[in-house]
């Protein structure tokens, strides 16, 4: 196996990893990654192969980085997936302010990514 590298995940800006509906079910094959932004609009990539989906965006306020789960991004060369991370706080709610958990309870689930959103990803700098 190749050495994991850890995505991008802490806000919503180019190259992070998101959940780009508050609505969606935040798993690790609906992660997104933010390709641009533009007035209130936040742009971006499925990063899964398993949705069809080539282009999306959603209006900002609506947009949760990964991190806001207690989860972070892995990559290993060849599979993404989140897995929990006990140093990041769980922040992410729904509209109605109620705790929005992360939905894989029985442990990561290994996705096939899509190139093109992985290389921007892979290329940005956390923070």
């Amino acid at each position: 196996m190749s050495e994991r590298i850890i995505l991008p995940s802490s806000r919503v800006a180019v190259g992070h990893c998101v959940i780009l509906h508050d609505t969606d079910c935040p798993e690790g094959k609906l992660v997104v990654i933010v390709t641009g932004q533009k007035r209130d609009l936040t742009l971006g990539r499925y990063l899964s192969v398993a949705i069809a989906m080539k282009k999306c965006w959603n209006e900002t306020r609506r947009v949760t980085p990964i991190s806001a789960f207690g989860v972070r991004v892995l990559f290993d060369g060849e599979d993404y997936w989140c897995e929990p991370d006990d140093s990041l706080p769980q922040t992410a709610t729904y509209p109605d302010g109620e705790p929005r958990p992360w939905e894989e309870c029985r442990g990561p689930v290994h996705c096939r990514p899509k190139k093109k959103p992985l290389r921007l990803a892979i290329k940005t700098k956390e923070g």
